[in-house]
């Protein structure tokens, strides 16, 4: 079965659950019918504490080189492959705001402020 594996350095890849040895059981996050679970290492040297930012539930925890991820869907584990990181980080999050797809706001339409003279309003 393939899960995610985030290096130290923040490299993603694709590895096999068989692959992780050796390694605790840090949080699973819960979602509708499925949960991740996340492995890696509470003690290591300091410079391989791992980079990746996480979710409150985990982010105030020091961990240490390779991290992985897990999908189970009802106690079975599925397949997660490094294509769908992006989206189960976002996941994790609870979501991200773009701020690149917001419309730009209309200043024309106030027309209590002067925009040739700084910050002064008219009266």
């Amino acid at each position: 079965m393939n899960c995610i594996k985030v290096s130290y350095n923040k490299k993603v890849s694709t590895v096999q659950l068989e692959d992780i040895k050796d390694l605790e059981l840090i949080h699973t996050f819960k979602f509708d019918d499925e949960s991740v679970e996340l492995y890696g290492c509470l003690e290591g040297r300091e410079k391989y504490i791992n980079q990746l930012d996480l979710p409150y539930e985990v982010g105030n925890i020091l961990l240490y080189n390779d991290l992985y991820f897990c999908s189970k869907n009802n106690d079975n584990y599925t397949p997660l492959h490094s294509d769908e990181f992006d989206n189960l980080y976002e996941s994790l999050f609870g979501g991200f705001y773009d701020i690149e797809d917001t419309d730009d706001e209309d200043i024309s339409s106030d027309d209590d402020y002067d925009y040739n003279d700084g910050f002064i309003i008219k009266d």
